[in-house]
This record gives C-alpha cells, structure tokens and sequence, in this order.
C-alpha cells in the first residue's frame, strides 16, 4: 500500500538523518525522492565547493555564497564562469529549505533541486557553465575515489550513483542543512530573553511592524521574506512584487549590498531609499525622523545570527 511504503520510507530517512533546528523553526519539506542523509550532506558539502564544476574549473557555488556573509557574496552583481555579468545580486542560502520558491524571477521554480539546473546548465547567462561538458565531469568524479565511495555511499541504490540527477540532489539536501535561528530577534520571541533586543531594537521592531511603515506586510514570515500564500493544503506560492521575490531579511547586516541588483550599499541606504518611498506603489514617503531611522536599523541588525 502506498501509505505504508511512504512511511517506511520516512522511518528509513529519519534513522538516517536528524535534524538540529532552533526553538520555533519547524521540520523543513523534503522532496520524497531526496530524502536527507548524513552522506548526501557530506557529499554535497563537498561539491558546494567544487569548482571543476564549472567552466573555468574555480567558480564553485562557495564563491558567490560564502558561509561568512550568510550565503552571500558580498558584490553587487556576481560574474560567471565565463565572465558574463548575472542580473541578480546573490541571494542568501541561510534557511533556504523554508522558501516556497527560488531565484529572484521565478516563481514556478519551488525545490532546490530544481533551482540547482540553473547555475549549474544555464546559458543565457552561463553561470558555472557545466551545459556540454556533463559528462566530461562525471567521468572526472567518478576516477577520483574518493568521491566515487561519496556518491555511493550517498546514494548506494543506484547502480550508478556518479550521475547529474545525484550531484544535484546532494548539493540540494546540503542546502537544506543551512539553517540560522539564533539571533538576538529568535532569543527574544522564542526563548523570552527579553534583554536579547536593546532598547533601540525594541523600537525598531515597534516600527517595523506599525500600520505606518509596515514592513512586515511585505517581509512577513520566519525569514522575512513575504508571506507564503496557500494553495491547497501546501504553502506553494511565494510573494512576488513585479515579478521579483521579495527579499528575506534574516543576516541582512551580512548581506550587503542591498536589492535584486546590489544597487544600495548599506542598510542605511536602503532606510533612506524606503523613507524616500522606494521606486513603486503602493509605497509612499515614510518620514523617518533620524532616531526612528537608527531604531529601524537596530532592529534590522538584531536579525543576524552569530
């Protein structure tokens, strides 16, 4: 029966990976022909920082999401392997295994496996450029025995686990692990350590959440980042303001610089950029006066996670 192969299956993957999450932050959705183990993570871990991957042979995925920067890149717009300019500024990866859809411009993409294709085999522009050379470097991985006892390790049903699919799925099921719910925000809601915030922060969050700026209308959510609209019985549909995704601002002051173009370089900027009314409707003038301004950025900084 269905149901009972299904929940053998979860048993099997439970026995095989427990996760570690913050107070408040609840079991990520995990694609059932993904399931989470500690090899795939290990092997995706490992390939995250891969960079024969890509067409220079450098340009692993750490390079344009770097773990001291939450994930991020700490430039405007990132260059690909083939030196062309992206048209997004780096995204964060920290609590992607949360998000209902991924890449800045693509609302029908909705698991990590999916988004993988694109920096991986994407051509207009080439990110890391692995289009044609597939299996050139498959043949790579699978001579190097250490990551030929990796990929089987990680994925010991197959009878040939050095494949593109496998790749994908391990860098994907590593992405889930990268989860970040320990600033001095998550101490305050969720372990009622009211000195986490400082006073300003406090302000700040009074603000934050006000009928008259109301930012938490857009950046709503565990990672700030819209609300999640429902379809059906799954939160399937991410917020898109003209047809870009709005934003999380967990680790924001790690995440500079700011927008889906990298345009603004401090959080200040961005302040002064949404007091002057940002660049669409229904946004208007906010008329933060200066200490309202270094409340709000208070606030904003309490959302990183050491």
């Amino acid at each position: 029966m269905l149901w009972l192969a299904l929940l053998l299956a979860s048993a099997a993957q439970a026995a095989d990976w427990a996760w570690s999450l913050p107070p408040g932050f609840p079991v990520p959705v995990v694609p059932a022909d993904n399931p989470m183990s500690a090899s795939k993570v290990a092997l995706g871990r490992r390939l995250f920082s891969e960079g024969r991957l890509a067409a220079d042979g450098q340009l692993a995925c750490v390079a344009c999401h770097r773990p001291e920067l939450a994930y991020t890149q700490g430039q405007p717009l990132p260059q690909g392997a083939a030196g062309q300019t992206l048209p997004f500024n780096a995204p964060t990866l920290a609590n992607v295994a949360y998000l209902p859809a991924y890449g800045w411009a693509s609302p029908t993409v909705t698991t990590l496996e999916a988004q993988m294709r694109t920096p991986l085999l994407g051509e207009h522009p080439v990110e890391m450029g692995l289009a044609g050379r597939e299996s050139q470097v498959l043949a790579l991985l699978r001579a190097e025995a250490g990551y030929a006892r990796d990929f089987a390790a990680a994925f010991p049903d197959d009878a040939q686990p050095v494949s593109l699919d496998n790749l994908i799925r391990a860098i994907a099921a590593y992405e889930r692990t990268l989860v970040s719910g320990r600033s001095a925000f998550d101490r305050y809601v969720f372990d009622a350590e009211l000195k986490a915030l400082t006073p300003a922060a406090k302000r700040g969050m009074g603000l934050f959440y006000s009928e008259r700026l109301g930012c938490g209308e857009c950046h709503a959510g565990l990672n700030f980042s819209g609300p999640v609209r429902a379809v059906g019985h799954e939160l399937a549909q991410a917020v898109f303001v003209r047809g870009l995704r709005v934003p999380g601002l967990r680790n924001v002051a790690l995440t500079a610089p700011y927008l889906h173009d990298g345009s603004l370089p401090t959080l200040r900027a961005v302040i002064d950029f949404y007091d002057r009314g940002g660049h669409q409707r229904p946004l208007r003038p906010l008329r933060l006066s200066a200490r309202e301004k270094a409340d709000l950025q208070a606030f904003l900084a309490s959302l990183s996670d050491p």
